[in-house]
Protein backbone atom coordinates (compact mmCIF):
# COMPACT_ATOMS: atom_id res chain seq x y z
CA UNK A 1 0.00 0.00 0.00
CA UNK A 2 2.76 2.34 0.69
CA UNK A 3 4.41 1.97 -2.57
CA UNK A 4 1.01 2.94 -4.43
CA UNK A 5 0.92 5.88 -1.84
CA UNK A 6 4.22 7.18 -2.81
CA UNK A 7 4.07 6.09 -6.29
CA UNK A 8 0.98 7.89 -6.89
CA UNK A 9 1.94 11.34 -4.68
CA UNK A 10 5.33 11.22 -6.89
CA UNK A 11 3.10 10.96 -10.18
CA UNK A 12 0.94 13.87 -9.14
CA UNK A 13 3.55 15.90 -7.43
CA UNK A 14 6.49 15.14 -8.10
CA UNK A 15 9.40 14.09 -4.82
CA UNK A 16 8.52 17.06 -3.03
CA UNK A 17 5.67 18.01 -2.03
CA UNK A 18 5.13 22.64 -1.18
CA UNK A 19 3.05 23.91 0.95
CA UNK A 20 0.06 24.63 -0.98
CA UNK A 21 0.10 20.75 -2.16
CA UNK A 22 0.58 19.72 1.63
CA UNK A 23 -2.48 21.85 2.76
CA UNK A 24 -4.55 19.53 0.26
CA UNK A 25 -3.26 16.47 0.48
CA UNK A 26 -3.00 16.64 4.32
CA UNK A 27 -6.36 17.30 4.88
CA UNK A 28 -6.33 21.02 5.97
CA UNK A 29 -9.00 23.25 5.85
CA UNK A 30 -6.78 26.48 4.51
CA UNK A 31 -3.62 27.85 3.94
CA UNK A 32 -3.74 29.71 7.21
CA UNK A 33 -4.58 26.18 9.43
CA UNK A 34 -1.12 24.56 7.95
CA UNK A 35 0.42 27.83 8.79
CA UNK A 36 -0.84 27.62 12.65
CA UNK A 37 0.17 23.72 12.25
CA UNK A 38 3.40 24.48 11.42
CA UNK A 39 3.54 27.42 13.87
CA UNK A 40 2.03 24.52 16.74
CA UNK A 41 4.76 21.82 15.20
CA UNK A 42 1.54 19.40 14.83
CA UNK A 43 2.28 18.94 11.05
CA UNK A 44 2.27 15.39 10.90
CA UNK A 45 4.67 15.02 8.58
CA UNK A 46 9.05 16.15 8.67
CA UNK A 47 9.12 19.65 6.97
CA UNK A 48 11.96 21.68 5.63
CA UNK A 49 13.03 24.35 3.79
CA UNK A 50 15.28 24.84 0.37
CA UNK A 51 17.85 27.98 -0.09
CA UNK A 52 16.37 30.51 -2.51
CA UNK A 53 13.05 28.56 -2.42
CA UNK A 54 9.76 29.93 -0.46
CA UNK A 55 8.00 28.02 1.72
CA UNK A 56 8.30 24.32 3.31
CA UNK A 57 8.08 21.09 1.84
CA UNK A 58 7.94 17.47 2.74
CA UNK A 59 9.00 14.46 0.88
CA UNK A 60 6.30 12.47 -0.82
CA UNK A 61 7.51 9.40 0.76
CA UNK A 62 6.89 10.60 4.19
CA UNK A 63 3.70 12.07 3.03
CA UNK A 64 2.41 8.56 1.80
CA UNK A 65 4.20 6.74 4.96
CA UNK A 66 2.55 9.21 7.24
CA UNK A 67 -1.26 8.58 5.10
CA UNK A 68 -0.87 4.89 5.08
CA UNK A 69 -0.34 4.87 8.80
CA UNK A 70 -3.43 6.96 9.56
CA UNK A 71 -5.39 4.71 7.37
CA UNK A 72 -4.57 2.01 10.15
CA UNK A 73 -3.86 3.90 13.25
CA UNK A 74 -4.86 1.84 15.69
CA UNK A 75 -3.79 -1.50 15.04
CA UNK A 76 -7.10 -2.69 16.49
CA UNK A 77 -8.17 -5.88 15.69
CA UNK A 78 -11.44 -5.33 14.16
CA UNK A 79 -11.76 -7.57 11.22
CA UNK A 80 -11.70 -6.21 7.58
CA UNK A 81 -12.78 -8.47 4.54
CA UNK A 82 -10.09 -8.50 2.20
CA UNK A 83 -9.85 -9.39 -1.39
CA UNK A 84 -7.24 -12.13 -2.19
CA UNK A 85 -5.68 -12.72 -5.62
CA UNK A 86 -8.27 -15.61 -6.83
CA UNK A 87 -10.97 -13.15 -5.96
CA UNK A 88 -12.18 -14.62 -2.62
CA UNK A 89 -13.20 -12.92 0.75
CA UNK A 90 -10.87 -12.78 3.82
CA UNK A 91 -11.12 -11.64 6.69
CA UNK A 92 -7.66 -9.41 8.01
CA UNK A 93 -7.32 -7.58 11.29
CA UNK A 94 -6.52 -3.93 11.10
CA UNK A 95 -2.52 -5.34 12.15
CA UNK A 96 -2.43 -7.43 9.53
CA UNK A 97 -3.12 -4.59 7.25
CA UNK A 98 -0.87 -1.92 8.58
CA UNK A 99 1.93 -4.36 7.59
CA UNK A 100 1.76 -3.11 4.40
CA UNK A 101 2.60 0.73 5.80
CA UNK A 102 6.32 -0.57 5.67
CA UNK A 103 8.67 0.05 2.80
CA UNK A 104 9.20 -3.16 1.16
Amino acid sequence: MLTKLHDDLSRQYGSLLASADLVKVLGYRSSAAFRQAMVRGTVPVPLFTIPHRRGHFALALEVAAWMCRQRFHDGSSTTHDAVTSDGAQQGVTGAQLAQGCTES
